[in-house]
């Protein structure tokens, strides 16, 4: 159904932590494929996303133009190391990838809390979200390729786009 992009550079601990939360999405067919798309890690990134079954791509091997071209699902779902989807996630992304012909345009979840902060900090120092892919990206791979230039990056990915936000929620991770 969708695939699921991960840019990281030395991130093992945060993307080990993550890919369990995407085990249950594989099975039940949500997610068609884990693609970690990596800029030069020096830890164990690798062998995290290979021992999960994750399709590891070295930015110094592959352009993401190509990454993209090459994906399995007419969808896309960008995500920073570490982030975690609320419940309820998958049935807001099918709700907005079967959205009628082209009402589903780039969207992100809402970032949320996950209560782990005292109150106190919670009330006067709300969660914003920090990195570019904090809140995630649902795009299409159409829209995707559109918004790209010939060697374009992955912080280039959706710029420009207006995005609606999706009807679930993601835990990004404290930086």
């Amino acid at each position: 159904m969708i695939s699921v992009l991960i840019p990281t550079h030395d991130d093992e601990e945060r993307l080990a932590r993550m890919l369990a939360g995407l085990v249950r999405a594989a099975v039940d067919g949500m997610v068609s494929e884990v693609i970690v798309f990596d800029a030069g890690s020096g830890d164990s990134t690798r062998q995290v996303a290979e021992f999960a079954g994750c399709r590891f791509v070295a930015q110094a091997d592959r352009s993401l133009r190509q990454v993209i071209e090459e994906t399995r699902s007419d969808w896309l779902l960008v995500l920073a190391p570490g982030a975690r989807l609320a419940e309820g996630w998958g049935e807001a992304v099918l709700a907005h990838v079967n959205a009628p012909a082209g009402a589903a345009g780039a969207a992100q979840f809402r970032l949320v809390d996950d209560g782990q902060r005292p109150l106190w900090k919670r009330v006067l120092f709300p969660q914003t979200a920090k990195g570019r892919f904090a809140r995630g990206l649902l795009i299409s791979r159409r829209q995707a390729l559109a918004t790209l230039g010939g060697n374009a990056t992955i912080d280039r990915l959706g710029n420009g786009l207006a995005l609606s936000s999706l009807r679930a929620g993601i835990f990004a991770e404290p930086s």
